[in-house]
């Protein structure tokens, strides 16, 4: 066998044997859903393991919003079902590897010399299939990144809603903190005005009344 044909057939088995050892399209698919995420949520930043410092700090809505999403159990199940779909479309990019024949001829009767021969063989259908394989991982893949990014938006909405519950709910406990010390502060002003002599027992009782319904008010 020439060197030419040799090499030309090296050539094949190296294309063949390397088609499919791109790396894994995960980064790619994660980096769509936070841009679909973003596009739909601009004030959205994505950002890594939340820092301890946080924890001593007031909780913000961001800060709310991306603890709520790294978190998240069913996110998580989510991406893991991405990483799954990314290998999916990276095992259909892949050809069956290819079987390469050698053969050897001995010369027989008054021949002279012996023959090398080589082949390379791979599966004709897995060939026509390929690219089938490949639009259907893919469409299945941007669906998955479809349902993860509706997932984040659904996270995020909820976190925020429950974060401005709880800064109303905080609100109204200052404000009935608030008045539950001024109508304490009232009663107490009272006592000393009734031991003055200044107003009657019925008017000291309505202060102390008041001040008790609004610590319970407070407790409610």
């Amino acid at each position: 066998m020439s060197n030419s044909c040799w090499r030309m057939g090296c050539a094949i088995a190296t294309a063949f044997l390397f088609s499919g050892c791109a790396g894994l399209p995960l980064d790619q698919g994660r980096s769509n859903v936070h841009s679909m995420v973003q596009t739909r949520a601009p004030a959205m930043r994505f950002a890594g393991p939340v820092p301890v410092e946080w924890l001593a700090q007031p909780l913000t809505l961001e800060r709310a919003q991306q603890i709520a999403l790294l978190g998240n159990p069913s996110l998580k199940a989510r991406y893991a079902e991405l990483g799954l779909s990314a290998a999916d479309v990276f095992e259909a990019g892949r050809l069956q590897n290819p079987s390469l024949g050698l053969s050897w001829l001995l010369p027989t009767g008054g021949a002279e010399g012996s023959k090398v021969g080589a082949s390379l063989m791979t599966s004709f259908a897995d060939l026509l299939l390929r690219s089938s394989r490949q639009r259907i991982a893919n469409l299945e893949y941007a669906s998955q990144q479809e349902v993860i990014a509706t997932a984040v938006l659904d996270v995020l909405a909820d976190t925020g809603r429950a974060w401005f519950e709880c800064v109303a709910a905080n609100q109204r406990v200052a404000v009935r903190r608030s008045i539950a010390e001024a109508a304490q502060l009232a009663a107490d002003l009272a006592r000393q005005y009734r031991d003055a002599g200044n107003i009657s027992d019925l008017e000291l009782q309505v202060q102390r009344a008041e001040a008790t319904q609004a610590r319970i008010a407070l407790h409610d």
